[in-house]
């Protein structure tokens, strides 16, 4: 997914200089180096490259990036045209990504983020490019949802009570959502501040409720936390916007809400039967062979199939009564330790590595094994950060967790403590960013900038969507152009 997203951001890029930019003798001589590389270097080792689709997308990178590259450099060096950002602020996030490279995790990964986004950073738009920017990338998500779902209808038949989707893990299946639901608030406060556009903003209302319906299939909690964190962001858009008062804040938070509560046996219509009509299961990674899972040759009847009253028993009663039973009250537990309620479980054999490590058969809740995890990372911080074999937390005997499951910590871990620093420090300047937009009458980009970013930092709190690839992330370095850029009053 790193590989796909550099064609992406390249044509952002590229759509803001003009032909006749890319007809300079020294991009011959780069296509002429290119061409030697690929006859000297790749071809004749082809056969021998293990992942030859990874390294064809990667290869494309390298070619359009070196374009990217020369352009940039031309401009700011030999022109003398410096691009309109702050650049104290951007020498600090080159010197976080060189930070990044030399730290001792493996990860090339920064590398390519630097020279991607790099680019990005260093190019200036227009304010109608600027804008066409914002609204293309609501739409683009958008858009894509469609796709992915309409996938998911078509071949994920409905057999595990959190529903996977076009994805082997729920959580992650709720991230999509959740980003669905920033997309469509955003792209209801784009068309609000137009002319007309009634039934596409009252499409807009309809599907962001949607989606909390599809989250509830998903049993994600962590999904409905950030849903509510990104509803407060827009509300407060549209607070200032438009000047509401309470009464109207109230009104169309139910609306919301009532729209949730409708959508969820429609949604649930759609997952369970729409796969039926003409079954054609594709199944990812060992899924074939799991019993419970629907393979084409099933009536559309089976028990397989998960019913209306699994979906309200175990993913919203059995789910909610943990929280208020379990959650809570280990929370309460680990703020104002007092008795430690799993002293018997913490019992361990002396042979065992670490104290952190659960004792086979011992229960645990989702928030004292978060909170034993964080632990674990925390105690781990230095300012080498760590390679890719040291990521493992012996959680119990027979499984070690892979990662932190909040984006900070893992960040800081895999790079080290200035890095975490230099991403908060970024976090900062996002709020600041938002709050000047307001003031300055740019709502429209303080929503898209701010439900995005704030999804990222919510979900990411708690779950994965920190990976490269993952397009929440990609959003959240992409979004820092609002940070960056001089060329509006409201950032100056």
């Amino acid at each position: 997914m790193t590989n796909l997203s550099g064609p992406v951001i390249a044509v952002i890029i590229l759509s803001a200089y003009r032909i006749k930019e890319y007809l300079k003798p020294v991009y011959a001589v780069w296509i002429a180096g290119f061409t030697v590389l690929l006859g000297v270097a790749i071809v004749p080792n082809f056969d021998y490259y293990s992942y030859k689709g990874k390294l064809i997308t990667a290869l494309i990178n390298f070619f359009i990036y070196g374009f990217i590259v020369i352009l940039v450099l031309r401009k700011n060096l030999v022109e003398k045209k410096k691009s309109e950002i702050k650049w104290i602020v951007f020498f600090c996030w080159v010197a976080m990504i060189i930070y990044m490279v030399i730290a001792r995790n493996e990860g090339v990964w920064p590398l390519w983020f630097g020279a991607m986004f790099g680019g990005f950073y260093l190019t200036d738009y227009s304010e109608e490019q600027r804008k066409s920017i914002a609204e293309s990338l609501v739409v683009g998500i958008i858009i894509g949802f469609f796709i992915i779902q309409g996938a998911a209808l078509l071949f994920r038949p409905y057999d595990t009570v959190r529903y996977n989707g076009l994805f082997l893990n729920p959580n992650i299946n709720a991230l999509m959502y959740v980003m669905i639901y920033a997309a469509f608030l955003s792209e209801w406060f784009i068309l609000k501040n137009k002319e007309g556009y009634r039934f596409l903003r009252t499409m807009c209302i309809l599907f962001a409720g949607a989606m909390n319906g599809f989250l509830l299939l998903t049993g994600c909690r962590t999904a409905f936390v950030s849903i509510v964190a990104i509803t407060v962001v827009f509300l407060i858009c549209y607070i200032v916007r438009y000047k509401k008062g309470i009464a109207s804040i109230v009104k169309f938070t139910a609306i919301l809400l009532l729209i949730s509560v409708v959508s969820l046996p429609i949604v649930y219509g759609a997952v369970r039967y729409v796969p039926t009509v003409h079954l054609h299961p594709v199944f990812f990674d060992n899924e074939y062979n799991r019993p419970e899972k629907i393979h084409s040759d099933e009536p559309w009847d089976s028990e397989k199939y998960i019913t209306f009253d699994q979906v309200l028993g175990d993913n919203f009663v059995y789910r909610l009564k943990n929280i208020v039973k379990n959650d809570v009250s280990e929370i309460i537990d680990i703020v104002i330790p007092t008795i430690d309620v799993y002293a018997a479980d913490k019992i361990a054999d002396e042979q065992q590595e670490s104290i952190y490590i659960i004792p086979a058969g011992a229960g645990a809740s989702g928030v004292y094994i978060r909170y034993q995890i964080y632990k674990w990372y925390f105690s781990k911080l230095n300012f080498a950060g760590h390679s890719n074999s040291e990521h493992n937390m012996p959680l119990t005997i027979d499984y070690p967790v892979p990662h932190a499951h909040n984006w900070w910590l893992q960040l800081t871990f895999n790079f080290g403590i200035p890095v975490g620093i230099m991403f908060l420090a970024g976090l900062v300047l996002y709020i600041r960013t938002f709050i000047k937009m307001l003031k300055h009458g740019e709502e429209d980009y303080a929503c898209i900038m701010g439900c995005f970013v704030v999804m990222f930092i919510v979900f990411g709190t708690f779950e994965v969507d920190y990976y490269p690839g993952q397009l929440p992330f990609i959003l959240f370095f992409l979004l820092f152009k609002f940070v960056l850029d001089k060329n509006k009053e409201v950032i100056e």
